[in-house]
């Protein structure tokens, strides 16, 4: 919605000030996103957690290791020796390559000897199976906190939505209370102008003169309220020394439409994020399983010699094979894990079935509130069409001398009650309805397309 000059109002509003910028709930939101301190923080934690999985998985490291030894005998003979290796953890694949080269000189032999080993896992992380649980379960983690990300950010928009609706609300009493003093004041000077007639006593001039305070006053205090309001809403949107008005009369419902949610548990967040956490517990009871189980490796090299040793020189080359087998005993850590991980599994199952159940009421109470605060706003609204044509006639009828005075201010409170109770009651149904859109998950998505 394009900005806009609200002149017409505001310059009974603001004093000297003859029009101010008005910023509609669109501009609101774009003016968060833009300065909002606390959306910048949200949006900061949304980008670390992209690095969550690097940050979390191990790497197929690429390793150069030198050894530089140099040694002195007792009967003043050296040893010097140089090992590089290069090696390289297959973590996809649970293999580990290396390659070494050691070069070693003594006094009565010199050495060359290369080393090519492939060391590869036949059961326990067989073809990189540990590797692959643990990045699953480090993918699903992620997941998790992308969706919690998710919930954090729409209740901040929530709750600076409802901030803007208070805004506009402030707003629209603010003009109520300067109309009913400016309808005041109207009928203040119709009053003189009937006592000069001799058609009205000087009690009924001092009775709207009290009027006349009563309003003036009421007027303050909303204006206070109001400027109070927009200081703060201001420092969040990087407008505190500016003026600017919320849009008038603003329904959320046709900013945000939302027609026919049903319900579908599998929607919400909470209960995905409820899913996604027994998956991660189960590839926890899955990773303990397997800490348990023994180590069995396969082993291939090729070896090269080539040295000289008591002046004979060697040059050989062979290969080799072989099987590495190992087991842990009495490893009470990993068995606790997985009992945990069984217990944990147990419980969380549960409260699914509660969540799903909590999630089934929530959305038929939210729908009913929502359907109650519809009718009392309907109802209103209806009330006030009916007090404003009631006081116009009777004010017809009052000018006519046909009723007293009092009987007009009597109905003048009563209309203006119902136009604060029905602007009361459209401020309750548009946060009723960001809290219904809060509750289905789908404000973010409504926002974030705009």
């Amino acid at each position: 919605m394009n900005k806009y000059i609200f002149c017409s109002i505001l310059s009974f509003l603001f004093c000297q000030r003859i029009c101010a910028e008005v910023i509609t709930l669109n501009d609101y939101l774009q003016l968060l996103k833009k300065n909002d301190p606390d959306f910048k923080v949200l949006k900061i934690n949304d980008d670390i957690n992209k690095y969550y999985i690097e940050n979390n998985l191990n790497s197929s490291l690429f390793t150069i290791e030198l050894d530089k030894e140099i040694g002195r005998g007792t009967n003043d003979s050296e040893t010097d020796s140089l090992t590089t290796t290069l090696s390289q953890t297959l973590l996809s694949t649970g293999s580990e390559l290396s390659l070494s080269n050691t070069i070693s000189n003594e006094s009565d032999r010199e050495e060359e000897i290369i080393e090519f080993r492939l060391e590869q896992s036949l059961f326990k992380n067989f073809l990189g199976k540990m590797y692959s649980l643990e990045r699953d379960k480090i993918t699903i983690n992620k997941s998790i906190n992308d969706l919690d990300n998710e919930e954090r950010l729409e209740e901040f928009f929530v709750n600076k939505i409802k901030l803007y609706v208070n805004f506009a609300d402030a707003a629209q009493e603010m003009i109520i209370a300067k109309e009913l003093v400016d309808e005041t004041k109207n009928l203040e000077k119709y009053v003189r102008s009937k006592l000069k007639n001799n058609a009205a006593n000087k009690t009924d001039l001092k009775r709207i003169q009290l009027q006349v305070i009563l309003r003036e006053e009421d007027y303050l205090k909303k204006q206070a309220h109001f400027e109070s309001m927009r200081v703060s809403v201001g420092s969040f949107i990087g407008l505190e020394a500016l003026d600017f008005f919320p849009e008038k009369n603003i329904v959320i419902n046709d900013f945000f439409p939302a027609h026919n949610i049903s319900f579908d548990h599998t929607r919400f967040r909470e209960y995905q994020i409820a899913n996604k956490k027994i998956e991660a517990l189960q590839l926890d009871k899955t990773l303990s399983i397997r800490e348990l189980y023994p180590e069995l490796n396969l082993i291939l090299g090729y070896d090269i010699d080539r040295s000289t040793r008591f002046s004979t020189k060697v040059d050989t080359e062979e290969t080799v094979i072989g099987l590495n087998f190992s087991m842990s005993f009495g490893d009470s850590s990993n068995k606790a894990s997985k009992e945990i991980a069984s217990l944990k599994l147990i419980q969380s199952e549960g409260v699914k079935k509660v969540l799903k159940r909590r999630l089934e009421l929530g959305f038929r109470d939210h729908q009913q509130q929502m359907s109650k605060i519809k009718k009392r706003l309907e109802l209103s609204n209806k009330k006030v069409q009916l007090a404003k044509d009631i006081l116009d006639d009777d004010t017809r009828r009052y000018r006519t001398g046909k009723i007293n005075l009092d009987k007009i201010i009597e109905l003048n409170n009563n209309f203006v009650q119902y136009k604060l109770d029905y602007n009361i009651n459209r401020t309750e149904f548009n946060k009723s309805y960001i809290d219904w859109l809060n509750f289905n998950d789908v404000l973010l998505s409504k926002i974030i397309r705009r």
